[in-house]
């Protein structure tokens, strides 16, 4: 992909990667799921568990929080159904 992410390129991308829709949360804070959440005028992207946020990383505009959600969610196996990375 070229120039900015929208939501709508990274949905189509989920749909397109067989991205479980569970393995993440935006704009909201879930449980065992990566989260792209607003901070402000920033985002933030981080793994929540029990409470906690893993691997925060802070982001100015919400095109690169969603291209490292996105980097995220293809890089853990565990957010694709076996057989999804075909």
């Amino acid at each position: 992909m070229t120039g900015a992410m929208t939501r709508d390129d990274f949905a189509r991308a989920v749909i397109a990667l067989q991205i479980d829709p569970f393995a993440f949360a935006i704009d909201e804070i879930d449980d065992e799921c990566y989260v792209m959440i607003a901070s402000g005028d920033s985002w933030d992207v981080f793994y929540s568990e029990r409470g906690l946020k893993t691997d925060r990383r802070h982001f100015a505009s919400e095109s690169d929080a969603l291209d490292d959600l996105l980097r995220r969610l293809c890089g853990d196996a565990s957010a694709r159904p076996a057989g999804a990375n075909d």
